[in-house]
């Protein structure tokens, strides 16, 4: 959902502060889900829906009209699996009684709220118009409806943050009742006027371990590098995507991914809201498909994230290679990044540290 009331300078992905053609985007929404599902179909060979997550922009802008016309388009298209998770990114400053209230009514029953942090400081530095207060009062809200299901977005290493700082998001957050959380290290492309004054690797190492351990202590299990949740309340779309399962993407630049043939097959929809809106046929914009050794890297970089890491024979099955025998394990074991048991192999906790280097070398690459 493209849409915003403001764009963070930090944001990278696609989205249009301007015209908010909420109407016009539902519709075309249902078009292209209509042409995506026969499409899917031919390639990926399934048409089960086991998650859903309206990602942004500002998915929270869209009324429930909207939302129930879009899960609508998708359930008469796709076989809707049973007990399908439908998540909604949220902003705080759109969260209100009536939209609380109508959550379950247009089929939402995940949210996932954009808080970044708590000090007003640090929001202006990352350019947010939301403010601490709008942050409690959504969570009051949340609460007090009911709602279980709903996961707290934080970034770390944001320009001037301290360990202390951290820690103080961190408790606050914690003090919310979140069943899931996210926290994110801030990236930034060379340019954007903060790059120069991201922190070292030391500094961010300690804010990654100060999250990990904080949150541990108080019952979340780190089930993905940067996803932390109670028993029970893992993302079930974010393991879709680190498993190296199929997804189909719709709206702009929404991406796909299915696996066949032993490599991926990868497609990003149009980037412009008039070149989405004029699209006659969703084959207009094709896939590409990976080579084998560019597959092989991408589950393991993928499923390393997970913390049960990698199941070598699921692997070895879908690719016809065996990681545990790989030149590298023994050295990454040896110095502590990589755990191996049976069939299983995941990264350490120092290893997490350096994930982005130690799939690269697991693999050969």
């Amino acid at each position: 959902m493209p849409y915003c009331r403001h764009r963070c300078s930090y944001c990278d992905f696609f989205s249009s502060a301007e015209n908010h053609e909420f109407g016009r985007f539902a519709k075309r929404i249902a078009e292209e889900t209509a042409q995506a599902a026969v499409w899917w179909q031919e390639l990926a060979h399934s048409r089960v829906v086991d998650t859903v997550f309206f990602g942004g922009g500002t998915p929270s802008l869209l009324s429930v009209p909207w939302r129930a016309a879009i899960l609508d388009a998708l359930s008469r298209n796709l076989t809707w699996g049973e007990g399908v998770e439908v998540t909604l990114e949220t902003n705080p400053e759109t969260v209100d009684t009536a939209f609380v209230d109508s959550l379950l009514e247009s089929g939402v029953n995940r949210l996932s709220l954009g808080v970044q942090s708590f000090s007003q400081e640090f929001l202006d530095r990352l350019d947010r118009r939301c403010r601490p207060e709008s942050v409690f009062e959504a969570t009051r809200l949340i609460r007090a409806s009911g709602w279980k299901n709903w996961s707290l977005d934080l970034i770390m290493g944001i320009p001037g943050q301290s360990a202390e700082d951290l820690k103080e998001d961190l408790e606050t957050a914690l003090a919310l009742e979140p069943t899931h959380m996210s926290v994110y290290t801030l990236t930034l492309k060379p340019g954007h006027i903060l790059y120069k004054d991201l922190p070292d690797e030391d500094l961010s190492a300690d804010l990654f371990e100060l999250a990990r351990d904080t949150l541990a202590a108080n019952g979340f299990r780190q089930y993905e590098i940067s996803n932390f949740a109670k028993p029970g309340f893992e993302c079930r779309h974010n393991l879709l995507y680190w498993s190296g399962s199929d997804f189909l993407g719709l709206g702009p630049s929404a991406a796909s991914r299915y696996f066949a043939g032993g490599v991926f097959h990868h497609r990003k929809q149009v980037a412009d809201l008039n070149r989405y809106f004029s699209q006659k046929d969703v084959r207009e914009v094709a896939f590409e498909s990976t080579t084998r050794e560019q597959a092989v890297l991408e589950a393991a970089f993928l499923e390393l994230r997970k913390d049960d890491g990698i199941d070598c024979g699921d692997f070895r099955r879908r690719f016809g290679v065996d990681l545990r025998h790989g030149s590298r394990v023994g050295d990454l074991a040896s110095d502590g990044l990589l755990e191996t048991v049976g069939e299983r192999l995941w990264l350490t906790d120092r290893g997490r540290l350096l994930a982005d280097s130690v799939a690269p070398a697991l693999v050969g690459a």
